[in-house]
């Protein structure tokens, strides 16, 4: 897997370049997955740019992905997403636990500590 970066001013090009190689290489055939990596709020109009510019039938070899959704389909195939990760009610236990454990020896914020965590309670 390769991994190309394109660089330059707006209006250079870019854009233009990148769905040109994306046609180049789906016509050219192949099995190869292509990742085109886009700022979260640019996912759909880069589908969209994909499909109306390029004028192709269909575009399965090509995978739009954010940064948000390229990790966490890197976390789903390498095991990361396995983990179990707090709710509130479980971090507020750990909380607990930890004020409990230091609450002798706070002096300013023995007051706030306590009542701290009977807010969170409720």
């Amino acid at each position: 897997m390769a991994i190309r970066y394109i660089l330059g001013r707006s209006g250079s090009g870019k854009s233009h370049r990148i769905l040109q190689e994306i046609k180049q290489s789906l016509q050219d055939g192949g099995d190869d997955l292509l990742i085109l990596l886009v700022p979260e709020q640019f996912t759909l109009q880069s589908e969209r740019d994909l499909l109306q510019k390029l004028n192709l039938p269909g575009i399965m070899r090509v995978e739009v992905l954010s940064f948000t959704r390229l990790a966490q389909r890197v976390f789903s195939e390498a095991g990361g997403l396995t983990r179990t990760l707090l709710n509130e009610q479980g971090k507020n236990m750990v909380l607990r636990k930890m004020i409990d454990e230091v609450s002798r020896n706070l002096t300013i914020y023995k007051k706030a500590a306590t009542g701290w965590f009977r807010t969170q309670i409720q």
